[in-house]
């Protein structure tokens, strides 16, 4: 075997013991510190010291790879390591290494040489870095051995490496972990490969919820570390650490109530949306559902403070179309992390089908619990006439009182069914949701918003969520006609809160004859297909409007600059109202005044049709159903 760094057997044994020593000196100092602060706070609440050492206990774990400390046999000339004399892979315990070479720390390279520019770091091994044809090297091999006493009781591995371009991590032979490596066209073994060019190395931290590979005794880790092409500058590797976290230390998983995705721009993106009281450092990690987090992408959450709670958001990209994908909240501090769930992408061409309901005001009826499991009762009822619904609307008033303390409690209420956690809701803000801060901070997702108005785009449609209660009716107007350019949709749909043709109370309210003033005749110049809306909590659909005037078709063919009303009624049942009295002439459809049962609406557009069909949650009958077509 060369010898990277010589006398290195009595190094490792000098390195061991003088962690053991300094480890052994650290535990009795703390020991000392911790008494003496027993002594000074004698008459302090016991609790607190209580509360450290256990703290202290709960980080515990078995460090197998250190940077600095363990040591690498490596290969790092041309061709894939050959099986041994006794048939043994070279990712495989036990594997004979004669002619490889060994070190710790880093390893790299630029250009053949050592400096800061490898990677952005200052590699502690120098790597060869040319083939016999004066090209860089495609693949290098680095492995390294350790002990595992019992593996049943380790639950989770974790680790964390910086590299430059790509890498591929094995567990005893077992692939456990890969990053940047191409989707197709290289050889995994051999090869030049990598998705895209790196900088400056990446650094990672992964998981490994898997533990089935790691063995008792002997277990080797292993990388291959590839540059994406002949021409690449330089080459970095140094695993920082590789550990289990045995089954009596787990981490508490993190309470993901409030939690809940909303859709992004296109289809390609999808925004995670986390309302918690615990303040700190959150990631988002996510992956295809395939891969089962051994091979995930982990992006920060950005942070706001909302009346002293706290909400984190990130925004998932490049997300393929028909693909699923799974995802969980991480503490980056202490690698807590919430369960799993799921979300899939639509595919491209399909059409869209999504949900629509009206108003859920949960704490408008007996009380918010109450309300919050009739709201959950809803969301199953969608998710079963709709299984492969994209996405849910919301027509506003997510919640119902305006006292601070009251509303988080309804929101939260809001968020908790499991449905929101795999299927993206996009709300609207309602004439409840009136504490500005709490209601924009929460839902505002960073990109494509004006005033709480925004806008996304699925398959050709184009969906915009216009703020009814504000009064800047030409900006929003505007706002729409740039989305409009920007999408260049087949349909148009806008949803909003108020209801500008009802058949309930408000109907004739001056505000409400204000909206249709103003936007009635834009939403026909625009060719507006369908508004979803609420407020009045009473189901109504119209006949086919041009402008302000019915045209007395309630279904079938639509023409240029005809419009489609349709207004939900509430979703949970927390709060109803009556007919007003009096025909109106716009109105084809309305639920009656015995109904008084909460409603949803399953909505497909295929082609050049779009179809709405409303059940009642309480027996998934249908309520309602009609047809448009262009």
């Amino acid at each position: 075997m060369k010898d990277g760094n010589e006398g290195h057997g009595m190094n490792k044994k000098y390195e061991k013991f003088k962690l053991a020593v300094g480890t052994t000196f650290a535990f009795f100092i703390l020991v000392a510190v911790m008494g003496i602060a027993f002594v000074q706070n004698r008459y302090a609440d016991e609790n607190i010291l209580e509360d450290e050492l256990l703290e202290i206990q709960g980080d515990e774990k078995f460090h197998y790879v250190e940077t600095g400390i363990t040591y690498w046999q490596y290969k790092d000339t041309e061709g894939e390591p050959s099986i041994d004399s006794n048939g043994k892979r070279w990712n495989e315990a036990g594997y004979l290494t004669e002619d490889w070479k060994e070190a710790k720390g880093s390893f790299g390279s630029y250009y053949g040489e050592l400096n800061d520019r490898v990677g952005g770091k200052y590699p502690s091994n120098l790597l060869n870095y040319y083939s016999a044809k004066k090209k860089a090297l495609p693949v290098y091999y680095f492995r390294t051995e350790f002990e595992v006493d019992d593996a049943r009781e380790i639950f989770q591995l974790s680790g964390e490496i910086q590299f430059d371009d790509s890498v591929i991590i094995y567990l005893n032979g077992k692939e456990i972990y890969k990053d940047n490596e191409p989707t197709e066209g290289y050889d995994p073994g051999t090869g030049y490969g990598a998705k895209e060019g790196v900088e400056t190395s990446w650094n990672r931290v992964f998981s490994v919820e898997n533990t089935t590979a790691l063995k008792n005794g002997t277990n080797c880790i292993a990388v291959e570390v590839h540059q994406i092409h002949e021409d690449s500058s330089d080459v970095y590797f140094d695993f920082k650490e590789f550990k289990g976290t045995p089954e009596w230390n787990e981490v508490e998983t993190l309470d993901a109530d409030g939690l809940i995705l909303q859709p992004g721009d296109t289809n390609n993106q999808m925004l995670v949306n986390w309302l918690t009281p615990q303040k700190g450092g959150y990631n988002v990690q996510y992956c295809r559902k395939v891969d089962d987090f051994y091979n995930y992408t982990e992006l920060e959450m950005e942070r706001v403070e909302i009346e002293g709670q706290y909400c984190y958001k990130a925004r998932l990209s490049n997300l393929r179309a028909g693909e699923t994908y799974s995802y969980r909240l991480c503490n980056r501090k202490n690698g807590a992390h919430s369960e799993v769930f799921n979300f899939t992408t639509a595919k491209q061409g399909e059409g869209v089908k999504f949900l629509f309901v009206g108003d859920p005001q949960i704490g408008a009826g007996e009380s918010v619990q109450q309300d919050g499991e009739a709201w959950k009762r809803t969301l199953e009822v969608g998710k079963h006439i709709l299984p492969n619904a994209e996405f849910l609307i919301s027509a506003g008033d997510q919640s119902d009182s305006s006292k601070t303390d009251i509303a988080i409690e309804e929101y939260y209420e809001f968020r908790s069914p499991d449905e929101l956690k795999n299927i993206p809701v996009a709300v609207n803000k309602g004439n409840h949701d009136t504490v500005k801060e709490i209601y924009e901070e929460q839902f505002m997702p960073p990109g494509v918003w004006d005033d709480a108005n925004y806008y996304f785009a699925r398959d050709g449609v184009l969906f915009f969520a216009l703020n009814s209660n504000s009064g800047s009716y030409a900006t929003q107007i505007e706002y729409l006609k740039k989305a409009i350019q920007n999408t260049n949709p087949e349909w148009i749909i806008v949803t909003m809160h108020y209801s500008m043709f009802s058949a309930g109370p408000h109907s004739d309210e001056e505000k409400i004859l204000n909206l249709r003033k103003v936007y009635n005749e834009a939403f026909s110049e625009l060719d507006v297909d369908l508004v979803l809306s609420g407020h009045d909590h009473l189901y109504a659909r119209t006949y086919l409007m041009k402008g302000m005037k019915s045209t007395g078709n309630a279904s079938g063919l639509k023409k240029q600059g005809e419009t489609l009303y349709l207004s939900g009624t509430s979703s949970t049942g927390s709060k109803f109202y009556e007919k007003e009295s009096g025909k109106k002439g716009y109105i084809a459809f309305y639920d009656g005044e015995t109904e008084k049962t909460p409603l949803i609406s399953a909505i497909t557009i295929q082609g050049k049709t779009l179809t709405i069909k409303t059940v009642r949650t309480t027996d998934m009958s249908v309520f309602d159903e009609i047809t448009i077509r262009k």
